[in-house]
């Protein structure tokens, strides 16, 4: 009984100071004036002045608190805001970078350049195509020629009104004829990787050395002459043997393309028939040999 009792002293000892306290804030918060308290306090030992300089540094703590945490929140955001303008401007700056590269793009006889951008690439790893938002609308037909800053990216393989699909020379089914820009030798580009090629069907005794230019040859009538497409990275010569391996090292990157330039004909010369030197010359010993560009 005792122990209930003395329980039961302890809970309304408690009940009466925490209503002491809702009082005391209340009042605080909207009289302000806590003057008329003192007899009341007074009965349980404690002043006014006490409560006050007791209380008052938690409830303020409790404001800067929340103060703090607001601002912090607000703060977040405009930080959250400054990265994402700091991502767009360096977005803008890279872009403004690739497109003056675009500018010094060799222009080509009879062609006319439009740029555009990289909006899809092939889902499968079986077909190595991008589609880029230039089509029949700019003047893109079948098999327009797209090239980037470096140098040759591929070709349309079909167009739309707003969109081409861009078959990449890195397509297996791709086979591009090149010449070495300095001593003129001819040979079958068939890239392996994004990276990587070999020239094949050269003639023997074919001059390549280490960094030599690739162009393409003009030959197989899709591809312009004198497009840039790598250089050579190393010149495999096998004893006994007067036809090297030519390993050939891409110079446009494949795996980062972001815009393109298709190179459009120019009516006048559509309907122009082939000159007869820009025809491939076909070994005829070599049936497997590809005779054009795929």
């Amino acid at each position: 009984m005792k122990k209930r009792r003395f329980s039961d002293i302890q809970r309304f000892t408690s009940i009466i100071i925490v209503l002491v306290l809702i009082i005391y804030v209340g009042l605080r918060f909207f009289w302000g004036d806590l003057s008329f308290l003192h007899n009341l306090y007074e009965p349980f030992g404690i002043s006014s002045s006490y409560l006050k300089d007791y209380i008052d540094p938690s409830f303020d703590y409790i404001v800067t608190m929340d103060t703090l945490v607001k601002d912090n929140r607000n703060l977040k955001k405009q930080l959250n805001k400054s990265n994402l303008s700091l991502q767009n401007y360096q977005e803008v700056i890279q872009e403004n970078i690739r497109l003056k590269k675009l500018l010094n793009v060799k222009k080509i006889d009879t062609y006319s350049q439009k740029v555009g951008n990289i909006i899809g690439k092939s889902p499968d790893i079986w077909h190595q195509e991008i589609i880029a938002n230039l089509g029949q609308k700019d003047g893109v037909t079948e098999n327009t020629i797209f090239v980037n800053a470096l140098g040759l990216i591929g070709r349309a393989k079909s167009v739309t009104d707003d969109s081409s699909v861009i078959q990449l020379i890195t397509d297996n089914s791709n086979w591009v004829s090149c010449q070495n820009n300095r001593s003129r030798a001819i040979g079958m580009l068939k890239v392996e990787d994004n990276k990587r090629g070999k020239l094949s069907y050269l003639i023997n005794k074919s001059d390549f050395k280490q960094n030599d230019l690739i162009v393409t040859s003009g030959l197989g009538g899709i591809y312009p002459k004198g497009i840039p497409v790598g250089n050579v990275n190393k010149v495999i010569k096998k004893q006994g043997d007067d036809i090297p391996e030519i390993d050939i090292s891409l110079l446009s990157d494949f795996d980062h393309i972001e815009e393109v330039i298709a190179l459009i004909k120019n009516k006048s010369e559509i309907n122009q028939v082939p000159k007869s030197e820009e025809l491939p010359v076909v070994n005829q010993e070599k049936k497997d040999s590809p005779i054009d560009e795929k």
